[in-house]
């Protein structure tokens, strides 16, 4: 295999030079693992997927029941009149023209890396279909296809690790702490004042509501604050 130069493409996929991808690398990657190192882009192309079908938990399956996959087709650019054509197939939004099957996504082309269109689909079925539909344009020539697993993205992001056990240790020691909201008194001393103990309710309830438009995994409950502030 012949070794990869410092100006050459990074054999990664990413599209960038190999001087400024993964030549400080310990070990050389694999297509699989440049084509998951874009995984934010990937959750996009998912996430635009599961549009029409927000509530969709199981790994994406076709109508066959075949598990869905994110393929990328890599296309060499070698003349210019090539993309206007491919334009014209679809929906064009900046370096990026976007098909549809009626109103479901189903696709896109990427024009952003020079001399290269990148073809994105779900799903092998409907890669071939679109990859036969640009096949008669002259001017693009195919180059590889890259396949990764599609899992189904959560409708509810994931809490920060260890965000609730923070908001407990942080609340623990607020009673106590100095609060410019009520004067320069601590939680625990306006409390027992008649005229800061409507300032610290309203505080409390400012908080609580901040924490009722979070996800439920990630809402703290105020119930042992308030016991603890005689506010229950």
């Amino acid at each position: 295999m012949a070794k990869t130069g410092r100006n050459d493409p990074c054999p990664c996929g990413s599209g960038k030079k190999h001087k400024n991808c993964c030549l400080g690398r310990s070990s050389s990657p694999t297509l699989s693992e440049g084509f998951k190192a874009s995984r934010e882009r990937a959750e996009a192309i998912a996430g635009r997927w599961l549009g029409a079908e927000p509530d969709q938990k199981s790994p994406l399956k076709n109508a066959k029941g075949e598990r869905l996959h994110l393929v990328m087709d890599r296309f060499a650019l070698t003349e210019a009149a090539a993309v206007a054509q491919v334009r014209q197939l679809g929906r064009a939004e900046g370096e990026t023209v976007l098909f549809f099957d009626q109103q479901r996504w189903i696709g896109e082309a990427d024009f952003s890396i020079v001399g290269e269109m990148t073809l994105l689909t779900v799903g092998e079925d409907v890669a071939d279909r679109l990859r036969a539909l640009v096949k008669p344009i002259k001017g693009l020539v195919f180059r590889q296809r890259q396949v990764d697993r599609l899992e189904a993205l959560q409708t509810t992001p994931a809490p920060a690790p260890g965000m609730l056990d923070f908001k407990r240790r942080f609340f623990q020691a607020w009673p106590d702490e100095v609060n410019q909201r009520l004067d320069g008194m601590t939680p625990r001393e306006a409390s027992t004042s008649d005229a800061l103990r409507p300032k610290l309710e309203l505080l409390l309830e400012e908080l609580e509501a901040k924490e009722s438009s979070l996800p439920e995994a990630e809402r703290y409950c105020f119930k042992h604050l308030r016991s603890t502030l005689g506010l229950g």
